[in-house]
């Protein structure tokens, strides 16, 4: 789905999806400045790395079941966001998931679509 056609279901807040993965090759670096203009991303990014599936799932079975956790940007930030990711790597979040690095950890982070 595009940006344009994903705005234009008339949303307010967009929803980025965050898994901290323990092995994967980044395709981007994000410097922690660079977030900070974006502070329920870089919260997110703390909870996914400190959250453990392990209260669902064995601890051996984690990495084959990351749980996501859940950024609410507004739109504008959204925006801003997905330019930064796009800047750093050719690619758009709206097109698909992107492996960032932040501070040595990696993150899958993708725009969670509405459903309807």
């Amino acid at each position: 789905m595009s940006e344009e056609n994903y705005i234009a279901a008339g949303v307010d807040t967009v929803r980025l999806k965050l898994v901290h993965v323990s092995n994967a090759e980044a395709e981007a670096r994000l410097e922690r400045d660079e977030l900070e203009k974006f502070p329920q991303v870089l919260e997110s990014m703390q909870r996914a790395r400190s959250m453990a599936s392990a209260a669902v799932y064995p601890r051996e079975f984690e990495a084959l079941n990351p749980a996501p956790v859940v950024a609410v940007l507004s739109r504008d930030d959204a925006g801003k966001f997905v330019e930064l990711v796009r800047r750093k790597t050719g690619v758009s979040l709206y097109e698909r998931a992107v492996k960032i690095a932040v501070e040595g950890d990696v993150f899958i982070v993708a725009i969670e679509y509405h459903c309807g």
